[in-house]
């Protein structure tokens, strides 16, 4: 039996969406397909407030995502990620987009210790109206 530090720690679920060129007939369109699904947490989350204009109004975040190095997320990704997915939590999921994937090593205990992930900076921002 592997110990695992991370193990309890990825509770909530993401389901990665990817640019795909899909083929209809004779026309090759781009559209957004399901290309996995994993376990991860989100941390140091930074919520702004709603910011208000003439038109519309404007909610913007930028969080950080910790998933394991197998998961396989690029830049630009769309993310749906259900905070608490994992252990059992039900709710609406919140939409991200990645950015640069960042690996982390552990030059110690490798796969033994689970401490190596991945981190990606995540961004939103939505239009209120």
């Amino acid at each position: 039996m592997s110990y695992s530090i991370f193990g309890n720690w990825y509770t909530d679920t993401v389901e990665i969406y990817r640019v795909t060129s899909q083929d209809n007939g004779a026309i090759t369109v781009q559209e957004r397909s399901l290309v996995g699904t994993c376990n991860g947490r989100i941390y140091q989350s930074q919520k702004n407030s709603i910011a208000t204009q003439d038109t519309a109004a404007r909610s913007a975040s930028s969080d950080k995502l910790a998933v394991p190095l197998s998961v396989d997320i690029q830049t630009g990704d769309m993310l749906l990620i259900t905070r608490g997915g994992a252990v059992g939590a039900t709710g609406k999921p919140e939409r991200y987009f990645a950015g640069n994937p960042m690996p982390y090593h552990d030059p110690v205990g490798g796969v033994l210790t689970m401490l190596e992930h991945q981190e990606i900076g995540l961004s939103t921002e939505e239009i209120v109206g």
